[in-house]
């Protein structure tokens, strides 16, 4: 784990760090911070594609919102999968979520109402390293907040006291990803957590893991359903690092996401595939969670609008829990169930801290 003593004179080493990192979880991120310091967009702004437009080779052009005017940026051909972004109009950064990289930005933001507003890493380096020259300089802060175009000297106070001793804990390197039965599941972090983002596969000798719906091969696309027998047979092919999350697992997910994340359309994969048309899934967590439903002891298939997992957690000792993420027209909902032990459900995996 890299560390750094910062204040916002580090800035800049900080933000360096992030371009620069050799960490695969960071990897695909570098581009996003490039573009954070090279254009002065704020985060936001680098994620909504449709208010982008390449007007020829490198120039492209963005649109705010409304009231302001178009802005047209120069970029190089190192923001190569950017501009394809933008010309095909999808999710930049390998699919990396807005969410995910505020949570990076906010790694090297530990100085809460400094980083107000607009949020350009540049700037805010820029207006540190002024403001300390215009006082070094002699100037009295109402002089600075009058150059700087400030209508009170809060923002320069700000700046001035601002706190030097903040630790930056950069995350290692994500885990490798849960092999299970020759099938490699692709993997996500949300915060300091990582899950696999696609339902274990592996079908049970025994024959208690069935296909989602009935429907052969479905297990593919969904994920097996595995009832408590069938469950008991998997746990010990699941590599070490690996486990069933717990309630608690998902509450700590959910507490990191905040209220903004309450909703479970946020948690569901945004791929028409593994739904049928109700809600619209928008996925904005990464997690891909997909709708295999459950089956039931009397062997009927339901609710294929509902992501059902199993937890680690026993409430008594003939039932584990389940969580269900739910993609309905009224309130989608994230709900933690204590099912019949003759009930049928897929599995995720959450990596071990």
């Amino acid at each position: 784990m890299a560390e750094f003593d910062v204040g916002l004179a580090q800035l800049q080493e900080v933000c360096n760090y992030f371009v620069e990192a050799e960490y695969p979880y960071f990897e695909e991120l570098r581009e996003a911070f490039k573009l954070l310091r090279t254009t002065g967009c704020r985060l936001q702004e680098i994620f909504e594609i449709e208010r982008w437009t390449i007007v020829s080779g490198y120039e492209v052009s963005v649109q705010p919102q409304k009231g302001n005017q178009v802005r047209y940026i120069t970029l190089s051909s190192e923001f190569a999968s950017f501009l394809a972004a933008i010309e095909n109009q999808y999710k930049p950064f390998l699919g990396r979520t807005s969410g995910q990289l505020e949570y990076l930005f906010n790694k090297i933001n530990p100085f809460g109402g400094l980083f107000s507003g607009d949020r350009s890493i540049i700037s805010y380096i820029y207006r540190y390293c002024f403001i300390r020259e215009l006082n070094a300089d002699g100037l009295t802060n109402a002089q600075i907040a009058s150059i700087m175009g400030h209508n009170s000297e809060t923002v320069v106070n700000n700046y001035l006291n601002a706190e030097v001793t903040s630790t930056i804990e950069i995350t290692q390197p994500l885990p490798d990803p849960p092999i299970i039965d020759g099938i490699t599941y692709p993997i996500i972090s949300i915060g300091s957590q990582v899950f696999t983002t696609e339902p274990i596969k592996w079908v049970d000798s025994g024959g208690d893991s069935y296909d989602p719906g009935g429907i052969p091969g479905n297990n593919v696309l969904f994920g097996s359903l595995y009832y408590e027998a069938a469950l008991q047979r998997l746990i010990p092919l699941i590599p070490t690092g690996w486990k069933l999350p717990s309630i608690s697992d998902i509450n700590e997910m959910k507490t990191f996401l905040g209220s903004d994340f309450d909703n479970s359309l946020n948690f569901l994969s945004d791929d028409p595939t593994f739904w049928s048309s109700v809600s619209t899934p928008r996925n904005s967590t990464g997690l891909s969670l997909r709708g295999g439903g459950y089956r039931a002891y009397n062997t009927s298939f339901r609710y294929l609008q509902r992501s059902e997992f199993w937890l680690e957690d026993t409430p008594d000792v003939n039932r584990r829990a389940v969580m269900e993420f739910r993609n309905y027209i009224y309130i989608p909902d994230i709900i933690a169930s204590i099912p019949s032990d003759r009930w049928a459900f897929t599995v995720i995996l959450i990596a071990v801290v």
